[in-house]
């Protein structure tokens, strides 16, 4: 191995070092704790979770997120209803940015469960679609609900 073999950096880091660092602290604002903790990620999908509800409070908030210090540690911890940061999102957000930026993955919600908890976040033709599915299904079970009384009396007459 020749000097400049040696020196060389690894591809994926750019020959420019400060952008290098710019980047990834950037990463940082989005990431979720137990990514840099070094250890094993149980849920992948949960750290993702995360990530979207960094994003969606910078967003909303028109503020950019830490990406250090005891600002950027206090979210790790959670975010909290009291959390100053909250006060210029709108209250209908507050409730689904403290679950997805939850502490504890295991208390983050699915993408699956976002939409269906949070239904203000679905289309007017989501909802409508959700409201037909449920009423096609209360009508399937009033259908089978006639269809054995229909059945009982037929039985009950051939005595």
């Amino acid at each position: 191995m020749n000097a400049d073999e040696r020196t060389r950096q690894p591809s994926w880091i750019p020959a420019d070092m400060k952008a290098f660092t710019v980047h990834v602290s950037l990463c940082f604002r989005y990431m979720a704790r137990e990514l840099l903790d070094w250890g094993p990620v149980q849920d992948l999908t949960k750290c993702d979770i995360f990530s979207l509800g960094a994003t969606v409070l910078e967003v909303c908030s028109r503020r950019e997120l830490a990406s250090e210090g005891e600002e950027w540690q206090e979210l790790r911890r959670g975010l909290k209803r009291d959390h100053p940061i909250l006060f210029l999102v709108y209250t209908e957000l507050h409730d689904i940015l403290i679950a997805l930026m939850a502490e504890s993955p295991l208390h983050r919600p699915s993408a699956h469960d976002c939409f269906a908890v949070f239904s203000f976040l679905k289309s007017d033709l989501e909802k409508e679609l959700m409201f037909q599915r449920q009423y096609a299904a209360s009508l399937q079970e009033k259908l089978e609900h006639v269809r054995g009384l229909v059945k009982f009396k037929r039985c009950k007459s051939a005595y």
